[in-house]
This record gives structure tokens, C-alpha cells and sequence, in this order.
């Protein structure tokens, strides 16, 4: 497999969707993320509940992988508005291996995909 890195991405709300109450029970409501990303010079999407569930969802589509997340853990690496983030992240294959990543950037976005590329390059 060859190497992934972020060339760049998008992170885009979907509209939500309401579903119809069931007797007595309140309106819930969804909303999903769709992630648009280039890795070197495949563009890949995925649709998720968020961030990552999107980006894993891309991966897998792309790369033609059944990767899913088992841990995934972030926080600042100092004080301060200017810390970074680092993220951590456990992967299980299809053949149950496990994998794991860790990403830093100034941003806790771009360090949580950080940490899953440096899972998936892994693989």
C-alpha cells in the first residue's frame, strides 16, 4: 500500500434529519458529517457522525480496508492557547490485528487524522 498523507480535506454538516416521534417519545435528531479529502493524489469521502467516524469511513471506501476505531484518546501537550494537540488512536483490522497511530498539529482535527493515516500507513 503506498504511503497516506493529508494534501487536504473538508469537513462538511450534512443537513439533519428529523425522524417521526413514536407515540409519546420526542423528535430526534441526526446530523451527519461527510469528510471530502485528498491523500496524495486520490480524493477520497466518507460519511460519519463526525470527524473520524467520516475519515475512517473514506479510508476504508478508498483504500478497500475494513479498518474500525477501538480506542481513540486526545489532549494538549502543554497549557495554553497555543499548546498543540495530540491524538491517539487503536485500530482493529479485518484479520483483528491491531494497529495504532498518533498525530500532532496545532489543531486537534488535523492531529486526530494525523493518527489515523499513521495507523492506516501501518497497515
Amino acid at each position: 500500500m503506498k504511503r497516506l498523507l493529508i494534501t487536504g480535506m473538508i469537513l462538511m454538516s450534512l443537513p439533519v434529519v428529523a425522524q417521526q416521534p413514536l407515540a409519546d417519545s420526542v423528535i430526534r435528531e441526526e446530523a451527519a458529517r461527510e469528510i471530502l479529502g485528498y491523500l496524495a493524489s486520490d480524493q477520497l469521502n466518507g460519511r460519519g457522525n463526525g470527524l473520524v467516524s467520516s475519515a475512517v469511513a473514506a479510508l476504508n471506501d478508498g483504500l478497500q480496508t475494513d479498518v474500525e476505531i477501538v480506542d481513540y484518546h486526545e489532549h494538549a501537550l502543554r497549557r495554553g492557547s497555543d499548546a498543540q494537540a495530540v491524538a491517539y488512536v487503536e485500530c482493529r483490522t479485518s484479520d483483528d490485528r491491531h494497529v495504532f497511530g498518533v498525530g500532532i498539529d496545532d489543531d486537534v482535527a488535523t492531529a486526530s487524522i494525523k493518527a489515523l493515516l499513521s495507523a492506516f500507513n501501518s497497515i
